[in-house]
């Protein structure tokens, strides 16, 4: 099954500057653009799966950039948030 970027990829979850420097609140900054379109009802729920997930194997690839997700029921449908940070975000 083939997924076209344009069909996850709401205008509303992208943060050209995201804030936060700890991974624990990037990931709440970027779950928080999520919630805030129905995407995720649950936030904190997810977002302690989204940090169970990166204990157990990082989701970071090269230079800075990383694939945070959890497999969950919270979630009905695929969604993608796109964030940049131009300062590394420590553990």
């Amino acid at each position: 099954m083939a997924i076209a970027l344009a069909d996850i990829l709401d205008e509303r979850h992208i943060a050209l500057q995201l804030k936060s420097r700890r991974l624990a609140n990037a990931l709440r900054e970027i779950i928080g653009l999520l919630e805030k379109t129905g995407s995720v009802l649950q936030p904190a729920e997810f977002l302690a799966q989204v940090l169970a997930r990166e204990k157990v194997n990082s989701t970071l690839i090269e230079k800075g950039v990383a694939f945070p997700h959890a497999r969950t029921a919270l979630v009905d449908q695929i969604a993608l948030a796109v964030t940049v940070r131009v300062v590394t975000v420590r553990t």
